[in-house]
Parts: C-alpha cells; sequence; structure tokens
C-alpha cells in the first residue's frame, strides 16, 4: 500500500514519461512491497525552494505499513537518493525524502 507524493519544481515535460511506473517498481524492490499496491502521484511545476535556492529540488514523501525505522530508513535513503537523483537530473543535495509509518487500520483497500 506504499503511496509515494512526490513535489517538484521541474515542469512536467522536464519528468520522463515513466517516471510513476519506474519510481512504483524501484519503492516495491527497496521496500519489498508488491507493486499491484502502489501509489505514485507526481505533483511537478510545484512553486518550491530549499536553502533559499529555487533551481530544480524535489521533495518525497513515501508512506507505507510497517517497514520504517531507524535502523532501516538510512538504507533506504541510499537507494532511493540514488533514484530520484538520476532519475530527475537533480543532484542528491536537492532531494528530500520524508518517511511515514502508516497504521494498516488507517487504510482501506480490497
Amino acid at each position: 500500500m506504499p503511496m509515494i507524493f512526490v513535489y517538484t519544481n521541474l515542469k512536467d515535460e522536464k519528468v520522463a514519461a515513466d517516471f510513476e511506473i519506474n519510481t512504483s517498481r524501484c519503492v516495491s524492490e527497496v521496500l519489498n512491497k508488491p507493486k499491484e499496491r502502489i501509489h505514485v502521484i507526481l505533483n511537478p511545476g510545484k512553486r518550491m525552494c530549499r536553502n533559499e535556492d529555487t533551481s530544480p529540488c524535489v521533495l518525497i514523501e513515501i508512506h507505507s505499513i510497517g517497514v520504517f525505522s531507524a535502523d532501516k530508513n538510512p538504507g533506504y535513503t541510499e537507494k532511493f537518493m540514488e533514484f530520484f537523483s538520476n532519475t530527475l537530473g537533480i543532484p542528491k543535495s536537492r532531494v528530500t525524502l520524508v518517511y511515514k509509518a502508516v497504521e494498516a487500520h488507517m487504510v482501506g483497500i480490497l
């Protein structure tokens, strides 16, 4: 059930057409979650700044059940930073990840 919300100041046409599919595959592999349960929401063209700088950046929120912890998150971060930096052409220093743990009873899916 991972839900991935991607906010970037890149214009839509600067993001590959298969970005959502590739992101879903990456999250499935890294978090060991089934692809059919993953949602990816891309929000391009946002007005954003990081460190008082409006050059290309991205904020990614990853919501999931039962995978996040202080021990595991650094390993996830390394893999996700590599993926999003390469896929979007944004330096790792301009990529921010936010992990949000979700309790199973807070999600309604079949």
